[in-house]
Order: structure tokens, then C-alpha cells, then sequence
């Protein structure tokens, strides 16, 4: 998917200066880990729906993110980025996403959206940001502490949910009585995202002995395994 690495050097003294360039990147890095591996079972007690609190959260962290990531160009002068065909085709999905928000006769709910899709600019927006965080902030190498965190949060949703499915209640308020309640969203919404895990674990499985070793490598299998008998 992924061809080379570009880099510009926009100020080239500070490179060697560089006193927050690995702060700010390690900081963008372990971001991105967290919204990973929380995102799943993240909710409010007090909001509904639950798709609302996930997309705030997503904002934030993402934005934080993104923020840290430009501190990081800013203190070293150089930024890397990853070039690929999917670059263009965001950009396009971007240009497009914008003239129709542009024209729309509902200018607003096209920009914020109050729907659980998620299709709206804002959205789409910062899905374009972490998407290009990931292609420029990680390496091939990270690919198992990456997998960890987004198998591990499967499992924590997994549990959650087949405990509020047996009657065992981990919350006690109202929105927590129904039997198809989960951090995920709704019931429909819990069966993508597990299939989507199960897709990519049957993957994952198939193609272990090719994983770099490290010292995630072993963590990350048992997290598939257990993700996928969920």
C-alpha cells in the first residue's frame, strides 16, 4: 500500500536542536494507542446515545493528537508523511465531502450531523487526520502493539457485553437495564465491529509466523484468539 517516505525539511537548523521533536511525536503516538484501545468501551452513563460520546472522544484525542504531531514539525523542522494513491483518493473524498456541505440546503446537520453515521464533515474530517497520523507516525514494526490495542478493547466490549447479556449488570442505572445494551452502540452496530475483528483476526491468524517478532508479538495472538471465540 504503502510505496516510500517523504520528507520535507522546512527549517533545517532546528533538526539538530530538536529539544521536543521525540516528546511531541511519542506523545501523538501514544494518543492514537489510547483512542485505539478505548474508543470501543467508551461512554457516559449520563448521555444517549452512546455513538455521541464516542464521537466527541474521538474528536478530542484526535485532535490532541494532531496537535502534538504539528508541535512535532514545528520544534524539528521536518515532517514525514507517507505517499500513496489512498493520499489522493482522501483528498478527493475531502474535496467532495466539502462542496456538498458547501451546497447543502442543510448546511449545519451537514457539518455536525446529529446521526449515529457518522456522515458528515466533521467526521469525515478528522477520520482524514488520523488516517494520515497513522500512515506518518507509525512503522511496520508497530504493527503488533497497534493489533494489541485494537484486539484488547474487542475483548473488554466482548466481556461487557456478554455479562449484560447473561444479567449481570456492571451499571446500575437505567440505561444499563436492557439486555442488548453495550459500549459499542447499538446491536447492529456491536455485530459490524465483531465482524470486522473476526474478519481481521481469521487474517491475522493465518499470516502469525510472517508478524515481526517482539515483545508484544505473544500478547497480540491471545488477544485474537480470544476476540474471535468472542
Amino acid at each position: 500500500m504503502y510505496e516510500s517516505t517523504a520528507t520535507y525539511e522546512a527549517v533545517e537548523e532546528t533538526k539538530s536542536e530538536g529539544g521536543g521533536h521525540g516528546l511531541a511525536n511519542k506523545i501523538s503516538r501514544w494518543l492514537l494507542y489510547f483512542l485505539i484501545l478505548i474508543t470501543p468501551v467508551f461512554f457516559l452513563s449520563y448521555t444517549s446515545p452512546v455513538w455521541f460520546c464516542k464521537q466527541i472522544f474521538v474528536y478530542v484525542l484526535g485532535g490532541f493528537a494532531f496537535i502534538a504531531w504539528l508541535a512535532d514539525f514545528l520544534t524539528s523542522g521536518k515532517v514525514s508523511y507517507r505517499k500513496s494513491l489512498l493520499n489522493v483518493v482522501l483528498f478527493l473524498l475531502l474535496l467532495v465531502f466539502l462542496l456538498s456541505t458547501f451546497y447543502s440546503l442543510s448546511f449545519y446537520e451537514s457539518l455536525w450531523g446529529p446521526d449515529s453515521t457518522g456522515e458528515k464533515l466533521s467526521s469525515f474530517i478528522i477520520f482524514a487526520i488520523l488516517f494520515l497520523l497513522v500512515g506518518s507516525l507509525f512503522k511496520e514494526e508497530d504493527g503488533n502493539k497497534l493489533g494489541l490495542a485494537f484486539f484488547g478493547s474487542s475483548v473488554l466490549a466482548g466481556l461487557f457485553s456478554l455479562l449484560q447479556m447473561f444479567g449481570f449488570r456492571l451499571f446500575s442505572g437505567d440505561y444499563a437495564q436492557a439486555l442488548d445494551f453495550n459500549p459499542v452502540g447499538t446491536i447492529n452496530s456491536l455485530a459490524v465491529f465483531y465482524g470486522l475483528a473476526l474478519s481481521v483476526g481469521i487474517g491475522v491468524i493465518s499470516h502469525f509466523k510472517e508478524i515481526p517478532e517482539d515483545r508484544c508479538k505473544k500478547y497480540f495472538f491471545w488477544a485474537v484468539l480470544l476476540s474471535s471465540a468472542i
